[in-house]
């Protein structure tokens, strides 16, 4: 009987250090890519060099996100907000800040043709572009 009470309750605090860590609200906030067509790369801040871009892949604080000729992508974050990127456009995500803190995303649009669907009720996050 002991046994059986100490295993229930192990599971009980196991469980709840699993809600608690997924209601951190500090946790950075989380963008996959959706849609890749045609020449879409991106380079991670810890590398040096570009790769190509495929679906699912997760895009991190300071990514970079080059679309070539005839090309188009689309990075959805958690909340169902999207960038859209066009042929010729770079973007970096340079700040994404956190699920509680949705002001604090900023991407960087260097060129080309970028749209944004932002569906958080916080408010919109920053989009800086060139003169």
């Amino acid at each position: 009987m002991r046994r059986k009470l100490l295993l229930s309750m192990l599971i009980a605090l196991a469980w709840l250090v699993l809600v608690a860590s997924a209601a951190d609200p500090s946790s950075p906030r989380l963008l996959r890519v959706s849609l890749v067509e045609g020449d879409v790369t991106y380079q991670r801040t810890d590398l040096d060099k570009w790769v190509d871009l495929s679906i699912n892949t997760p895009i991190l604080e300071g990514d970079k996100v080059w679309v070539g000729r005839d090309g188009r992508t689309e990075i959805e974050f958690e909340d169902g907000s999207t960038a859209r990127l066009a042929e010729n456009t770079i973007a970096e995500f340079s700040r994404l800040g956190s699920s509680s803190d949705p002001m604090a995303v900023q991407v960087r649009v260097s060129g080309g043709v970028a749209s944004f669907e932002v569906k958080s009720p916080a408010g919109p996050f920053t989009v800086e572009t060139p003169m």
